[in-house]
């Protein structure tokens, strides 16, 4: 199983995390020395490389210049703490505002051509993730002075890798896709056009067969309206007969999104010399539950990610959905077998609430906290971190503690279950940790594209997850590609949760995978339900 290596030791990788930055605050020395006292050395914090959202200044200045300050302040503030910090910072991309106002044409847009929105993180627009232009001249040149800052100097060798944040909460959320239906800006235009001249091969006699429309071209082709997107032909799915516009340009949207990612990350291991390891949010096929999020999120293009040699990590925090006490499960919201099967570590993002979290307003209030996992007293706020530990170790995964608001831990019981949890992990390093698992849940991110946004479709696919995690057997979680890799181990019982779309390369791997393992297959709804024939 993969692991993180620190000076060529294994490491369990269990981290403390401030999201003070999202408040505008530095990193609280007190919860640092906390978790140095407990055992945990690894940290990670949030920064910025273009425009600090949480103080709403600009680090690139609209004269070229670049101010770090708040940057060194807050890993000298980190060092002062703990001298053996080792440090993960989270870097976020967010162009400032007043690049923004010089480009106009390269920002997000709905379909009426807005480009201004409510305010996420301090701003109400943020360039399109097709945008060439601030990929290479904005987002790009920051982040190499931000990583040719941090390793030239004093403080270089603290710091392990890079964190690279995008898009909402900085998880590379597609802006203000829970509004329904963005992108339609000039670069996405762009971007689609050169997207269908790969997929179609420069023929423009298959892209008018699959269309359905004699008169498209590879110039002409429009993002679909927010009303074909929401249209659904039987019941909840896409006939690709005569949806395949709005298919295309799901598919479309989120590779534009995995090649925003991949771009970044190799542009911190060039510039760090390949000395630091590179992580990222992604792949979230069980978190937008609402009206037609996981279509327009982005996230369904993992597997353009997965062999990406510049990516060493993948993370999600734990899923929203059910996290109760007792019945609820520690779920990652991405199919993390298949991540840890390419080589690549997952990081779970632990910010269950626990009884420290404080905060005003009405009962509402009280109703959300509870479901992101609050509980009212410190011993039940214990019994939810061995959970969700319990489930890290177990699955060979790495771990953070996101202190998002600052004192959540702030208890001393609390600091001793901490630090024995680091011992026990310490421990766990020295055990056999291949899987014993027999049960392998298979998903597919691309039969999203073909179901229309009821968000049922998604809730049950998550609900069945929280099921599954109750029958008391280790199992792991797929995408069906990997079933046929070389690594792929045998299991003797399949679950396939959402398979409604199946190419024939896929049906194959299928039919492989069942007979050389003798096993036994459980298909859910609508398994193969959809085909596209192009030839």
């Amino acid at each position: 199983m993969p692991a993180l290596f620190i000076n060529g030791q294994p490491h369990p990788g269990l981290t403390h995390c401030s999201g003070l930055g999202y408040k505008g605050k530095l990193v609280n020395p007190k919860h640092i020395a906390q978790f140095a006292h407990a055992g945990v050395h690894l940290h990670s914090f949030m920064s910025y490389c273009a425009y600090d959202v949480g103080r709403q200044v600009d680090i690139w200045k609209s004269n070229g210049e670049f101010d770090f300050s708040t940057l060194d302040k807050e890993i000298s503030l980190i060092l002062k703490a703990d001298p053996d910090a080792l440090i993960i910072p989270r870097v976020h991309v967010f162009s400032p505002p007043w690049w923004d106002g010089k480009h106009p044409e390269e920002l997000i847009t709905d379909e009426s051509g807005q480009n201004r929105f409510s305010a996420r993180h301090g701003k109400n627009s943020f360039p399109s993730f097709a945008s060439e232009k601030w990929r290479r001249e904005g987002g790009a040149y920051c982040l190499k002075k931000y990583i040719e800052h941090v390793e030239s100097s004093d403080y270089s060798k603290h710091i392990i890798g890079y964190h690279v944040a995008d898009g909402g909460c900085g998880e590379w959320v597609v802006w203000w896709h829970e509004r329904g239906c963005v992108d339609f800006s000039k670069p996405m235009i762009n971007a689609f056009h050169l997207w269908l001249v790969k997929k179609y091969k420069s023929n423009v006699s298959l892209l008018r067969k699959a269309w359905a429309d004699r008169a498209v071209d590879f110039k002409t082709a429009k993002i679909p309206s927010r009303a074909q997107r929401e249209d659904s032909d039987h019941l909840w799915f896409r006939d690709p007969a005569t949806s395949m516009q709005t298919i295309d340009y799901l598919a479309c949207a989120s590779e534009t999104v995995t090649e925003a990612i991949a771009y970044y990350s190799k542009i911190i291991k060039e510039a760090c010399h390949q000395r630091a390891i590179v992580g990222t949010f992604y792949g979230y096929l069980f978190a937008f539950t609402a009206y037609g999020g996981e279509q327009e999120s982005g996230h369904l293009a993992m597997n353009k990610l997965l062999d990406d040699p510049n990516i060493d990590f993948f993370s999600s925090p734990t899923a929203y959905t059910n996290r109760s006490l007792g019945a609820g499960f520690a779920l990652p919201q991405t199919p993390w077998s298949s991540v840890q099967l390419h080589g690549k570590l997952w990081f779970d993002e632990n910010d269950i609430r626990t009884s420290m979290l404080k905060w005003v307003g009405d009962s509402n209030d009280l109703k959300a906290q509870v479901n992101l996992g609050w509980t009212d007293t410190l011993e039940k706020s214990l019994l939810m971190q061995q959970r969700q530990i319990g489930h890290v170790l177990s699955n060979s995964m790495a771990s953070w503690w996101f202190d998002m608001t600052g004192g959540w831990y702030d208890h001393p019981k609390m600091l001793d279950q901490i630090k024995s949890l680091q011992e026990i992990a310490n421990d766990v390093l020295t055990s056999d940790r291949s899987s014993t698992e027999q049960i392998a849940v298979v998903v597919d991110e691309r039969s999203f594209y073909y179901q229309g946004y009821d968000p049922r479709m998604i809730q049950s696919l998550a609900n069945q997850l929280i099921e599954i995690g109750h029958i008391g057997a280790p199992f792991g979680v797929y995408h069906v590609k990997d079933l046929g890799h070389a690594n792929f181990h045998p299991h003797r019982l399949y679950l396939f949760l959402n398979p409604v779309f199946l190419d024939q390369s896929s049906r194959n791997t299928i039919h492989r995978r069942l007979e050389m393992d003798r096993a036994t297959a459980l298909w859910f709804h609508a398994p193969g339900y959809i085909r596209v024939y192009l030839e």
